[in-house]
């Protein structure tokens, strides 16, 4: 995903490096992957603490398959979305999500799919982040299950037999 102020990197490096002081300087890593825009807002990310915290840049193909393979858990707390395709990614990868609670997520990820923050703030992601690396392996790996489960309805066939049904009710609406 491109990194810019609504997709609330900020928050997350903050959030993470909260959780871990309250987790005696975890060795956990953060991975944040996407281009960063030059300017201020790189500049905000740059004067954060960035222990433990790596900035990949724009990833594609086989890198970025091999970051979603190795991710512990994937986070997106955006503050808007239109069609959240990062996170149609991850939900491939089968990986347990943590994302902020707006309608393009909630459309996207079933409740039983992932975990949702309670509020878009620093303290809210961390309490999220603490909730979801407090799961065991087992249930991970199970919200990464249903993720997978959830996603296989995102396919260009089905999306397209919506977007023609969605047609077919204007046109039905607009001639009556």
């Amino acid at each position: 995903a491109r990194l810019e102020p609504d997709k609330c990197a900020h928050l997350l490096i903050q959030a993470f490096q909260r959780w871990r002081q309250a987790n005696r300087g975890a060795s956990t890593r953060l991975v944040i992957a996407g281009p960063l825009p030059a300017g201020g807002y790189a500049k905000a990310i740059f004067d954060l603490d960035l222990t433990n915290v790596v900035l990949t840049g724009e990833v594609a193909g086989a890198r970025k398959a091999e970051l979603f393979s190795n991710a512990l858990a994937v986070v997106a707390p955006s503050r808007f979305e239109g069609l959240p395709i990062s996170l149609l990614e991850a939900m491939s990868a089968a990986r347990p999500l943590l994302v902020s609670d707006i309608p393009a997520h909630r459309e996207v990820l079933p409740p039983d799919a992932g975990l949702f923050c309670d509020e878009l703030t620093v303290v809210g992601i961390a309490k999220g982040l603490e909730r979801l690396l407090a799961l065991s392996a087992d249930e991970r790996a199970a919200l990464g299950r249903a993720a997978l489960n959830a996603v296989a309805s995102y396919t260009w066939e089905r999306t397209t037999e919506r977007l023609e049904a969605v047609y077919e009710d204007a046109m039905r609406a607009g001639s009556s």
